[in-house]
C-alpha cells in the first residue's frame, strides 16, 4: 500500500509538473521585447536599451527555469519507474509465497491422510 500511495503521488507530480513545462514552452513571438525590430538609427533610446536588457533577463530566466523543470520531470520519471518496478516485484514474490504456501499446505494434508490410513 505505501508503494501503491507513492506511486499515484509521484504520478501526480509528474501531472503537475508538466503543466508547468508547457507554461514555459512557449517560443518566443515577435511582439516579444526581446525581438522587436527597433529603429536603424546607431544610437538607441536608454528605454529601447532597459528593454531589450529586461527581455534578455527575462529569457535567460525563463531558459533557466525550463531547464529545472525538465530535470525534475527525469527525476520523477525515474521515481515512477522504481515505484512500478517495486510493486511489480512485491506482487510476484506475494504470489510466490502464496503459492508456496498453498503447496506446503496440501503436502501437509496428504501426509495426515497418509497417517489416518496407515
Amino acid at each position: 500500500h505505501i508503494l501503491s500511495s507513492a506511486r499515484t503521488e509521484t504520478l501526480k507530480s509528474l501531472c503537475d509538473t508538466l503543466q508547468d513545462e508547457q507554461q514555459y514552452d512557449v517560443d518566443a513571438t515577435p511582439d516579444d521585447p526581446a525581438f522587436t525590430a527597433f529603429s536603424s538609427s546607431s544610437e538607441k533610446s536608454l528605454e529601447e536599451k532597459g528593454m531589450m536588457r529586461k527581455a534578455a533577463a527575462a529569457a535567460q530566466v525563463a531558459s533557466m527555469i525550463r531547464v529545472k523543470i525538465q530535470k525534475d520531470i527525469d527525476a520523477l520519471f525515474m521515481l515512477l519507474r522504481l515505484y512500478s518496478s517495486s510493486s511489480f516485484l512485491t506482487m510476484k514474490c506475494l504470489r510466490y509465497f502464496m503459492e508456496t504456501s498453498s503447496h506446503n499446505r496440501s503436502k501437509s494434508r496428504n501426509k495426515r491422510n497418509i497417517f489416518i490410513r496407515i
